[in-house]
């Protein structure tokens, strides 16, 4: 698997140069266009492998749009309201997750701190730390409980006091067993391929993005277009990263996170139809279900180094 990845990363970064090569063009005719003075297009033009390769990475995402089978032409991505995430949020240094999750989590013992020094993959924020959920309970059900009291007790941050408090409300209270709740398949597998990279740890060390890279796009179209390293999060992987950065939904404008990495059937009967949904309503953060798209929300995906 990890030569197959390989290859494809080269493959990828050969038609990358090449599309780069191409853009030298595109350079000449927007500094032209950009009505800029002589300092700044001295900037510009100092810059300008940079902003070949930003040209590269948006060919190259968008030409894999083109690649997938539309289901529906409501589902192309609508032009999204978020380019940013209001809140400001950044992530935390990893060593600073793991110390909060073993604090809050105190049978938590071991994480491979040294994952975070390699590169970053392509459209990951950060590195997070994310505890294997068999490690907390010996079902899945028991441990989103678990998850969710800990999101009760600790996750939301007052800006103003500067503290935390225990508001969080879970909408599907006694309806997460598996005739409700069910993993999507290729989550499983690329979650399961973590754990074998990271053996005898129980957090793990995940390049991650919080939900803005898929803003206002379906979750099935992100299902459609991920990168062949990139993977949809669950509910309780999410939930962790919101335990350890509090700060990322603090007001209703805050980008919503669907977690793709769970499917969900709202009557418990084997049509798994609906996306489990964090976000934040009358001042809290709360977690129901959705079986709509919502233009205000981001899918959050883990990647594969």
């Amino acid at each position: 698997m990890t030569s197959e990845r390989n290859a494809v990363r080269e493959r990828a970064e050969w038609y990358e140069n090449r599309i780069k090569a191409s853009c030298e063009d595109w350079c000449g005719i927007v500094g032209n266009a950009l009505e800029i003075d002589e300092k700044e297009m001295e900037n510009f033009l100092g810059r300008t492998d940079e902003f070949k390769a930003i040209i590269a990475r948006y060919l190259v995402y968008e030409a894999r749009q083109l690649t997938v089978e539309h289901h529906q032409a409501d589902e192309d991505q609508v032009p999204p309201l978020f380019d940013h995430y209001y809140s400001r949020y950044e992530p935390l240094p990893v060593e600073e997750q793991v110390a909060l999750l073993k604090e809050m989590i105190p049978e938590l013992k071991k994480a491979d701190l040294t994952l975070a020094a390699g590169q970053m993959p392509e459209g990951a924020e950060g590195y997070f730390a994310i505890p294997r959920w068999d490690a907390l309970a010996d079902t899945y059900e028991n441990a989103l409980q678990r998850m969710f009291d800990l999101l009760y007790q600790y996750r939301y941050w007052d800006i103003c006091e500067g503290e935390r408090k225990g508001k969080f409300f879970n909408y599907r209270a006694g309806r997460l067993s598996e005739n409700y709740l069910r993993k999507n398949k290729r989550s499983q597998d690329m979650w399961r391929e973590l754990c074998k990279e990271q053996p005898g740890c129980d957090i793990l060390v995940v390049p991650a993005q919080f939900g803005l890279r898929h803003a206002g796009k379906t979750v099935r179209r992100v299902r459609e277009t991920l990168a062949k390293n990139e993977f949809g999060l669950d509910t309780f992987a999410v939930g962790a990263m919101l335990l350890t950065h509090p700060r990322r939904v603090v007001e209703y404008d805050d980008l919503w996170m669907y977690c793709p990495g769970d499917e969900y059937s709202l009557h418990g009967d084997g049509h798994y139809d609906c996306t489990p949904l964090y976000f934040f309503n009358t001042g809290q953060m709360e977690m129901d279900v959705i079986n709509y798209e919502s233009f205000r929300s981001g899918s959050v995906t883990g990647f594969i180094c």
